[in-house]
């Protein structure tokens, strides 16, 4: 079975967007999507005046869009992530280590991973406004 994302007319083969509504139509499963802008420039990064708040999110933002797991976190329904057994969560954490942040304490985590899921979920301007 072929899988086919589509925002209005067109084809979307992309990790950043959300599945709203799925049918099955001779066994190709279509999927209408809603894209949510998780992008987020420097410049936009440091509007979070909070330096070392600033420099986590940013840390595992650059984590989940090197390692393409923006669906994971707009459709992450455990109880936490920092006691998560998902090896996602544990390639995110290697990753952020990687790119250079890895003093997290168990909250920092917790709180960094949350924000991210807010972004995913809600998108940029919703993200960037809590910040304000």
């Amino acid at each position: 079975m072929q899988r086919i994302h589509i925002i209005g007319d067109k084809a979307l083969f992309n990790s950043q967007s959300i599945y709203n509504q799925t049918f099955t139509q001779k066994n190709v499963i279509m999927t209408h999507v809603v894209h949510i802008d998780t992008s987020i420039t420097d410049a936009e990064f440091n509007t979070i005046t909070c330096q070392h708040s600033r420099f986590m999110l940013k840390n595992a933002h650059q984590a989940i869009t090197s390692t393409e797991y923006w669906d994971y976190m707009r459709t992450f329904n455990e109880q936490s992530f920092m006691f998560s057994n998902s090896p996602t969560v544990s390639k995110i954490m290697t990753k952020m280590s990687q790119l250079g942040y890895d003093g997290h304490s168990g909250f920092s985590f917790a709180w960094t991973m949350r924000q991210m899921e807010f972004l995913a979920k809600n998108g940029k301007q919703a993200f960037l406004q809590q910040f304000v």
